[in-house]
């Protein structure tokens, strides 16, 4: 119900997580069919699980730098969720990069915005394609 009513993709990118993943050049028939799997098997575990977690009370601090890269339009896991854990969460370096034109699927939505990021937060490489607001 969430990818048919817009709740994943903020924008038409034509068609589902599934068929995209299909299209892309950098995956396989064989992680094709193990994603599909994987998805299967994971459902029944997130529908049990997920309802008993409770991030700000069972992980309030880590010891390693956090990014939570947030799609404004995420209907999925809503957005305002994580940026709410995030302000509470104690790290060492910790920053919400927002998304404006992505839902959960943001890696899709604007990947060069996603790649820059990766570069400059991975490797320290300076990019003017990333715009980036939060706590550091």
């Amino acid at each position: 119900m969430v990818q048919k009513y817009g709740g994943d993709y903020h924008q038409d990118l034509g068609g589902t997580f599934y068929r995209i993943l299909w299209r892309s050049k950098e995956y396989t028939l064989f992680d094709y069919l193990k994603t599909k799997k994987i998805a299967r098997l994971n459902s029944p575990m997130d529908h049990a699980i997920c309802p008993t977690i409770d991030l700000k009370h069972q992980i309030p601090v880590v010891n390693v730098p956090v990014y939570f890269c947030l799609g404004r339009y995420d209907n999925h896991l809503p957005s305002i969720v994580i940026a709410d854990y995030g302000a509470s969460l104690q790290a060492p370096v910790k920053e919400v990069i927002w998304f404006e034109e992505s839902a959960h699927y943001l890696c899709f939505e604007e990947p060069q915005k996603f790649h820059a990021l990766l570069r400059e937060k991975l490797l320290g490489a300076k990019s003017d394609t990333v715009s980036t607001s939060g706590k550091k």
